[in-house]
């Protein structure tokens, strides 16, 4: 009779561990903050005070008038400049405040 293996990479169990303590959703929130502070930019981050990714929609609070114009004319650019960072789709729609 053979053994079944029950062996599992590291990735795996940390990815079993996350669903099961309903983290999943958060750890994708910290990985999108971090793409936004890679893809945008020190000056751009300067002036954000926070991003929050809820259900697909990232919400963006910007305490710059300019960029809150710029970036409302840039929503879709900006959904695929960090899905691509990613190599992901996480981001559906982009919300700025």
């Amino acid at each position: 009779m053979a053994r079944r293996s029950n062996e599992q990479t590291l990735e795996e169990v940390i990815n079993d561990l996350l669903r099961v303590y309903r983290l999943e959703g958060r750890m994708v929130e910290l990985d999108v903050v971090e793409a936004w502070r890679d893809v945008m930019g020190p000056s751009v981050v300067k002036r954000t005070t926070e991003v929050r990714l809820r259900d697909g929609v990232l919400s963006i609070y910007l305490n710059s008038a300019v960029l809150k114009e710029e970036f409302s004319y840039q929503k879709q650019r900006i959904v695929d400049l960090l899905n691509n960072h990613m190599k992901r789709e996480v981001i559906k729609h982009v919300e700025i405040y």
